[in-house]
């Protein structure tokens, strides 16, 4: 097949969107698949991830919102002579900016489009804006309409979450499909358990450090339980790279904390934690969590999402606030002294995909689709 992937942001950027479209991309090329990338230029210039496959990626520059890199408008000189030279036989758009919705009003008709939804748009540009409250309607109806636009041209949105509170009122609700989160299969192999220390406890979190992911809540809960039980050291990993990995240790020295950067195999640090934390509010889901989660370490997560999902799993704890999770590690790590073990695999299988039949699944998903709509066509 031949199939293009686009996006409002950079593939050589690091975060969870590229992350999956870089899986995706290999699983095509295993297939045999020919693959175009379509997206913006970097925003970070330093540290890129490298381009590790033979697909063809066209980059389109872009404005930036002053101060907001998140927030690009990208130029897209030539755009419909890429897309129909290169005919693809499906476009699968990963964000619903500027680049993504002219590419569906070009495809709508002629193209298979699919959509994987990656987070609640608004919300983020909210927290990014810092757009009080009462204005946030504009964002709400902005994002709809965004979001409409390429519902109309796609067969269906691929949904890592089965909680559709915050889908079900859309008029293109019928679009959105179902599927378990994907999983490199990597973060399988090799798990151990490991044994709780005596007076330190380690925690972590992995992926961008940005605003979005709620980190500096993470910091304050750990610094209210560091306060009720001083005669614990606690560690802090900060996997990856971002902006508050630079402001956030100073501001909590409570906190013993160890910056990775950017690493290529995040799996050594994760082995080294007692504890996942996420305290984002604004996913659909946590890849970095099912990961934590797949080597056995307890994962204490705001309910957000698929996550919000994972309930009376071992393992798994949900807080909606700092003075539960200060709850919950006290029960885990003090009451129970529970260490981290192994998930079994039945448990893994109900909450994982792995990419390659993810990508098999919406392609036959697809061509279910289409010989629908011939069928119909054809009475």
């Amino acid at each position: 097949m031949r199939i293009i992937h686009a996006v409002d942001c950079s593939i050589q950027d690091y975060h969870g969107v590229s992350t999956y479209m870089h899986e995706l991309i290999v699983s095509s090329e295993n297939r045999g698949d020919e693959v175009l990338v379509l997206c913006n230029t970097p925003v970070y210039k330093s540290n890129l991830r490298p381009i590790n496959y033979k697909g063809v990626v066209k980059e389109y520059k872009s404005v930036k919102v002053p101060g907001k890199p998140k927030f690009q408008a990208s130029i897209r000189f030539g755009l419909t002579k890429t897309i129909h030279e290169f005919n693809p036989d499906l476009i699968w758009m990963h964000s619903i900016g500027t680049l993504c919705t002219k590419i569906a009003k070009i495809a709508k008709g002629k193209y298979n489009l699919v959509y994987t939804k990656h987070s609640f748009d608004a919300e983020l540009w909210a927290l990014y804006l810092n757009v009080p409250k009462p204005f946030q309607w504009i964002l709400n109806r902005s994002a709809d309409a965004f979001e409409k636009t390429i519902a109309d041209a796609s067969s269906f949105f691929v949904y890592h979450i089965r909680d559709i509170k915050k889908v079900e009122n859309k008029s293109y609700f019928n679009k959105f499909l179902q599927f378990n989160p994907p999983i490199q299969s990597r973060y399988f192999e090799n798990r151990s358990e490991k044994p709780l220390e005596k007076n330190k406890l380690t925690f972590g979190f992995c992926g961008r450090c940005e605003l979005d992911k709620g980190i500096e809540d993470t910091y304050v809960g750990l610094t209210m339980f560091k306060e009720k039980h001083p005669e614990i050291e606690i560690e802090f990993y900060m996997i990856g790279d971002g902006p508050v990995a630079k402001t956030l240790p100073a501001k909590y020295p409570s906190i013993s904390t160890t910056v990775t950067g950017y690493i290529s195999d995040v799996i050594p640090y994760l082995d080294k934690l007692d504890g996942f934390i996420l305290s984002s509010k604004h996913e659909t889901t946590s890849l970095s969590s099912l990961e934590a989660f797949s080597r056995g370490i307890p994962v204490f997560s705001l309910p957000i999402g698929y996550l919000s999902e994972l309930k009376d799993i071992e393992n798994f704890y949900l807080f909606k606030n700092n003075n539960e999770l200060v709850a919950m590690l006290e029960k885990v790590f003090l009451e129970e002294k529970k260490s981290r073990k192994i998930p079994p695999a039945n448990m893994l299988s109900k909450l994982t995909i792995s990419y390659p039949d993810l990508l098999e699944t919406v392609i036959r998903k697809v061509k279910e689709k289409n010989n629908s709509l011939s069928a119909t066509v054809g009475h």
